[in-house]
């Protein structure tokens, strides 16, 4: 597959921001949020009666609307300023064009994740000390021969620009890998294996979970198998544990608005798990279970006072790193975010994927187009993925890969 950049530019917003909006200082929860961002790519089949959309189209109608929202959610048109806060200047965003040979859904039929970064508009990761110099989003619009396209998003606040791009309405919003080895790969999780999974633990005798969730379910499996394929001699000097990114939106009190601009996550992390004790996969849907929903009404209340609440998890964390040499988990979970139902004027998505992102036993977790299924794109070193690619136990869960 080749892909071949044709055009770069600035979109700016359509409008001016006003001069008493052009400086937006992080909140506290900004303040603890992760320094990278991650790109969503978003596969759309070309339309109709295999009707092919010129690419000037697709572009005029994607810039037009992307200034459109860079209007209303002015921030991102801005720039990091020293890392506290953002200047909302007006610099615009990064937006690239690009041709790609081939068609579309012969490479859908045969993807390989490792390509999927030719989609993208920059490096993978960005950290805070370039965002100052860089767009704090960036689009890359890809267009296959056949007309299908393919669209690589650096934020995820797409949901506005796309309803932009169809019906023109407005929406206000509220105010490095290293040297390391690592590799990523697709599981998927269809409903019928996800069901079975769920009939596994509440068939457990003593097991009090009545209705485990698809990403307790799956973020269970792939901890207790990737715990349980770690070498013999670590598991006795080793600590283990699991860190979930939590989004708070509809958990504070009362539920932040669909429009806020910001971070609106934390972090909880289950108990810690001693190598040579590794627990049965039920006890570890619970524990995560037990975790996750720490994190209501009283705990986001807490964490915009500016308590430390993850934080301590975290400090904990740290410490039997430096103790036990801990291996940590971490899980984020991008399930029942809308990204299906990004029309831009010619159909929804076909496909949603993201690429390797920064760090070692990284998981995101996706929902399938159906929307009941789970796409885990997982983040290990090579010799770890290659232990986990061929344990029967966990792949006789897995769909495809």
């Amino acid at each position: 597959m080749k892909v071949e950049v044709t055009s770069r530019e600035i979109i700016k917003p359509s409008t001016l921001t006003p001069q008493h909006l052009q400086n937006i200082s992080f909140s506290h929860l900004d303040n603890k949020a992760t320094p990278y961002y991650v790109t969503i790519i978003l596969f759309y089949s070309s339309q109709g009666d295999n009707k092919k959309l010129e690419q000037g189209e697709i572009s005029d109608q994607l810039k037009k609307s992307l200034s459109e929202t860079l209007a209303q959610f002015y921030r991102v048109g801005g720039r990091v300023k020293d890392g506290v806060s953002i200047e909302c200047n007006d610099d615009g965003v990064d937006f690239f064009e690009a041709r790609v040979e081939g068609q579309l859904m012969e490479y859908l039929d045969h993807v390989n994740v490792d390509e999927l970064e030719q989609f993208l508009p920059y490096e993978v990761c960005i950290t805070v000390d370039e965002l100052s110099s860089k767009a704090l989003l960036a689009a890359q619009v890809n267009v296959f021969d056949c007309g299908g396209i393919a669209i690589a998003l650096g934020q995820r606040k797409i949901n506005c620009w796309k309803t932009l791009a169809k019906s023109k309405e407005k929406m206000v919003p509220s105010s490095p890998r290293g040297k390391q080895n690592i590799v990523t790969r697709r599981f998927v999780f269809d409903v019928p294996n996800i069901a079975a999974l769920r009939d596994y633990v509440r068939s457990k005798k003593f097991s009090n979970i009545d209705y485990p969730t698809r990403v307790e379910l799956v973020s269970a499996l792939i901890w207790w198998r990737a715990m349980a394929i770690a070498p013999s001699e670590s598991k006795h000097t080793r600590a283990y544990a699991a860190m979930h990114a939590v989004d708070f939106c509809q958990r504070s009190l009362p539920p932040m608005s669909d429009d806020y601009f910001g971070n609106a996550s934390s972090f909880t992390v289950t108990p810690f798990i001693k190598g040579e004790t590794v627990s049965e996969y039920h006890d570890l849907v619970g524990y995560m279970r037990d975790s996750i929903r720490k994190v209501d009404g009283n705990f986001v209340m807490e964490l915009q006072r500016g308590n430390e609440l993850s934080m301590n998890c975290i400090k904990e964390a740290k410490e039997q790193f430096l103790e036990r040499g801990l291996v940590m988990f971490n899980f984020n979970s991008w399930c029942r975010f809308p990204f299906y139902e990004a029309d831009f004027g010619w159909g929804k998505p076909t496909w949603i994927a993201t690429t390797k992102v920064p760090g070692m036993n990284l998981v995101i977790l996706i929902d399938t187009k159906s929307g009941d299924g789970i796409e885990a794109w997982v983040n290990m070193l090579e010799e770890d993925m290659a232990q986990l690619e061929n344990d029967q136990e966990f792949l006789s869960f897995v769909s495809s890969k």
